[in-house]
């Protein structure tokens, strides 16, 4: 997805729950946002990195901060309360314009709409501190690298930098539940609503119970999911909606839990199955375990103005949408959590809906390998202080959260051809006897006959001229060959002092270019 569709996507976002677009928890999705409630999860957010920067006994000075893809602003918002001055960016005007609206800090803070692959609305060694959570995993690698440097570039020497990426590995394998854990009873909590609408997200809200001997620990990833049969139980809709349980369940333990499912696109007589899942194990049910069917009549968006109903519930909540206590059980730590893994889920399935009568915009999930990260950004004038596990980006795929300082006083010089580039260009020369191509001809009988017969005589005459430039080309070709042997014998020296000068507590070489090769 190239920059003119991220942006098309997140402009669509914008406009329709620019809140749920930022953090997409399924309880909240319709506008069910509260305002106050959101910018706290980003006061919350901004008040752990600097505690983390405290435990690493590192200081940031306080005079100019970046948030990078702020949205809505909800960092940008927390940090102007610690910086003089806070400068948000993103890709999205609508975004911006929301973020404007709600901005409570005045002049301290700007907010900036930037299209461009990089950050060259602003001058070098301007900001002290950079910081970008859940922005960077929904561009492409060759974007995000990019953007990384230039958050690099745009800090002031001794400038700190955070920021949160997956690596696009799976994250370890969970360790499946015991044979006997896979037990549960689930029942609807409430009366069920008369009826869903079409192509809409509706709340569920259902009681748990482990009927196992064997307890749920919550690193487990017990979650309760759901799936859309039809009025035979026919399976029709895998997976529309699923929610971490968040708590460690005993034996005979219960809990209440609210899932958000979208319905089916067409109206009519359906069943929602509803069962436990254990993430990278399967279903309860594929073990033995019942789960709940539920008889379901879903109605088009025109019945009964259902169409001014961004989300049905069931239960009905109260009229101020908010969720019930058990559901709000632990909306601090847990809430950005089960965000993150909301948004994972939509990722993996290839789009998020945020409006079913316009064309649905996607939120693409992508990563960069920390090894190959660490490099670009040595090369770029930093200094990796710190790797952190992050789960932002979904708890089934790997992912750190990187704290990063600028050490290089000058910019860095611009990418020179590496190896790499050389070995690509040798490859792609060919290796043939001369310089004509094969004899051939598309005329059929006579004329084509003698259309070879020329071409023939015209090589034979022209073959000393052509043998002498396929000469010279060996000739350059193996010449090049030499000059990438002895430039990687170089290479190869020039890494064993790198490591020999880190092992003696030295910074690494400041005359690299973006490969990490001099």
């Amino acid at each position: 997805m190239d920059l003119e569709q991220l942006k098309r996507n997140w402009e669509k976002f914008g406009r329709v729950d620019p809140l749920w677009a930022v953090l997409t928890d399924p309880e909240r999705r319709g506008g069910r946002w509260d305002l106050d409630e959101f910018l706290a999860t980003g006061e919350s957010e901004v008040q752990a990195v600097f505690d983390e920067l405290a435990t690493l006994d590192v200081s940031v000075d306080r005079g100019r901060a970046l948030d990078f893809g702020c949205g809505v602003g909800r960092l940008t918002q927390a940090l102007a309360d610690r910086f003089d001055r806070c400068d948000g960016v993103d890709i999205a005007d609508s975004m911006i314009a929301e973020a404007e609206r709600i901005n409570r800090r005045g002049d301290r803070v700007s907010y900036h709409v930037n299209f461009q692959p990089d950050l060259t609305l602003f001058e070098a060694e301007t900001f002290d501190f950079v910081l970008s959570f859940i922005a960077l995993q929904h561009m492409e690698p060759r974007y995000a690298s990019r953007y990384i440097a230039e958050f690099i570039r745009v800090l002031r020497p001794g400038g700190i930098t955070i920021f949160q990426l997956p690596t696009g590995r799976p994250r370890a394998p969970i360790t499946p539940l015991a044979d006997g854990a896979w037990r549960a009873t689930i029942t609807r909590d409430g009366d069920p609503p008369e009826a869903v609408v079409a192509s809409q997200p509706a709340r569920v809200r259902a009681r748990v119970r482990n009927d196992s001997p064997h307890t749920w620990a919550i690193d487990s990833h017990v979650l309760l999911g759901a799936r859309w049969r039809d009025s035979r139980g026919r399976l029709l809709v895998d997976d529309p909606g699923r929610v971490d349980l968040h708590v460690q369940m005993g034996p005979l333990a219960e809990e209440v839990v609210d899932i958000v499912v979208r319905a089916p696109d067409l109206p009519g007589e359906y069943q929602l199955e509803l069962d436990l899942i254990q993430e990278q194990a399967g279903w309860f049910r594929d073990h033995g375990s019942e789960g709940a069917r539920l008889a379901t009549r879903v109605v088009p968006a025109s019945v009964g103005g259902a169409a001014e109903r961004p989300e049905s519930s069931w239960p009905p909540s109260s009229g101020s949408g908010a969720p019930s206590a058990d559901a709000a059980r632990s909306a601090a730590a847990a809430r950005s959590a089960a965000a993150a893994r909301s948004a994972a889920a939509a990722r993996s399935a290839g789009a998020a809906e945020v409006d079913a009568d316009t064309p649905r915009p996607v939120m693409e999930m992508y990563g960069i390998p920390p090894e190959q990260l660490r490099d670009a950004l040595v090369a770029a004038g930093g200094e990796v202080l710190a790797q952190f596990n992050d789960e932002r980006g979904g708890p089934q795929v790997e992912g750190f959260r990187y704290v990063v300082r600028r050490v290089a006083a000058r910019t860095p010089p611009l990418p020179r051809p590496s190896l790499g580039y050389l070995d690509a260009s040798l490859t792609e020369i060919p290796n043939r006897p001369d310089m004509f191509p094969p004899v051939t001809t598309r005329r059929p009988g006579i004329a084509g006959r003698l259309e070879l017969s020329v071409r023939r005589k015209l090589g034979r005459a022209l073959r000393p001229f052509t043998w002498v430039q396929a000469q010279h080309n060996r000739t350059v070709v193996e010449a090049l060959h030499h000059i990438r042997d002895a430039l990687a014998e170089q290479d190869a020296e020039l890494r064993r002092l790198d490591q020999e000068l880190a092992r003696r507590g030295h910074g690494p070489r400041e005359d690299v270019d973006a490969d990490g090769r001099a």
